[in-house]
Parts: C-alpha cells; sequence; structure tokens
C-alpha cells in the first residue's frame, strides 16, 4: 500500500524528508492536487499563514478534500501570534472552522481554529542539524561548552515592531548576566549563517 500526504508549504524540505522517513509518498502540489495524488491520500498539510491570505483557494482545496474524506491540517509555525495576521484574515478563517486538524507549538488560543488541536514541538531538521561526528556523550561534556546562555530568536524591533519588548528583556538580561560573571550568546536567528548555528549546538 502507497501512503500517500499532500504538502501545501512552499517546498519546505524539513516536511518532506520527516513525511519520507516515515513511509509516505509526498507530493508538493499546493493548491490543485490532481485526482490521482488524492486517490487514497491520508491528509493534506497547509501552511495556517498561506491559507488565511488565499480564501477562495483554501476553500476550493478544502471542499475537493472534504469530498474524499481527506483531512486538512494547519500547521502554525508561529502561535499564538501568526505572523501579525490581519484581523479579517483570522476572522473568516475561525468562523468558517477550515482546517480539520490544528497543530502548533502553543496551544493558546488553540480551538478557535479547530475543534481538533495537537501540540506540535518545534523539531530539528535531522538532516542539517545532527551530531556532526559527535557523541552524545561528547555534548554533554561542559568543558565543550562556550556559553552558559544562549538565545536564537527575533530580536529586530526595528523592523518587528511587536517585539520590542522582548528585545529590550533580552538586552537588559544579557547586562545584568554578564555582571555576575555568565557567558551569553544572543542573536537574531535570521541573521546566523547555517555553520555557525550547528557549531553553537
Amino acid at each position: 500500500v502507497v501512503m500517500k500526504f499532500i504538502v501545501n508549504y512552499r517546498h519546505f524540505a524539513p516536511i518532506r524528508e520527516g513525511l519520507e522517513s516515515c513511509g509516505y509518498t509526498v507530493y508538493e502540489n499546493r493548491w490543485k492536487p490532481s485526482d490521482e495524488q488524492l486517490q487514497d491520500c491520508e491528509g493534506c498539510l497547509i501552511d495556517l499563514h498561506d491559507a488565511m491570505k488565499r480564501p477562495w483557494d483554501t476553500l476550493r482545496l478544502k471542499s475537493r478534500l472534504r469530498r474524499r474524506r481527506i483531512p486538512l491540517i494547519g500547521w502554525n509555525r508561529d502561535a499564538p501570534w501568526n505572523k501579525g495576521a490581519k484581523r479579517h484574515q483570522l476572522w473568516w478563517f475561525r468562523k468558517l472552522r477550515v482546517l480539520d486538524i490544528y497543530m502548533a507549538h502553543s496551544l493558546q488560543d488553540a480551538s478557535s481554529f479547530s475543534p481538533d488541536a495537537r501540540y506540535l514541538p518545534n523539531a530539528a531538521w535531522v538532516s542539517r542539524y545532527n551530531l556532526a561526528g559527535r557523541t552524545l556523550e561528547d555534548l554533554r561534556d561542559p568543558q565543550t561548552y562556550r556559553y552558559d546562555v544562549s538565545f536564537v530568536g527575533t530580536l529586530d524591533s526595528k523592523r518587528y515592531p511587536g517585539i520590542t519588548l522582548r528585545a529590550e528583556f533580552i538586552k537588559e538580561l544579557e547586562r545584568r548576566l554578564k555582571a555576575i560573571g555568565v557567558t551569553t550568546w544572543f542573536r537574531h536567528g535570521k541573521k546566523i549563517p547555517l555553520r555557525e548555528q550547528i557549531d553553537l549546538i
């Protein structure tokens, strides 16, 4: 039996690799999967934010899936802030209860998107973030640590005004920790090369 999954997620490679490692044949066909692809398909995973911005495409896809009893699964990678989605986008998506299953790393406000909400913690992209020749015992050795505390995330408050309080908190935290001899490494995530991220881990 061929296990199939439709992924409507801007060619997000970690999702495809993860599903393929579980034995699924993955079709990255964003809005118009073929009848053959839908035949015996187990689910369609969609980017919550993309779906909210494209109401008619989303509703057409939902209609096709419903006829075949294929669940529409929405993944929210920014719950509960929803990447700053506009009020009217959130309104129609909640009102129509488009999703069969809602997944996010925070279940705050989750029930407003779907009656079936699932906790989906953040995970590593295994083929890129891995042990890189080290053992778990190596990583547990505190002698190899360069920093006592690290944080990688959105800190650019000029570009993202909504995180101003976070940026101010991190700056003050860094100052106070440094004053008591605690070493820190706090960075805005989008500016860090992959190799440097792996070295940090």
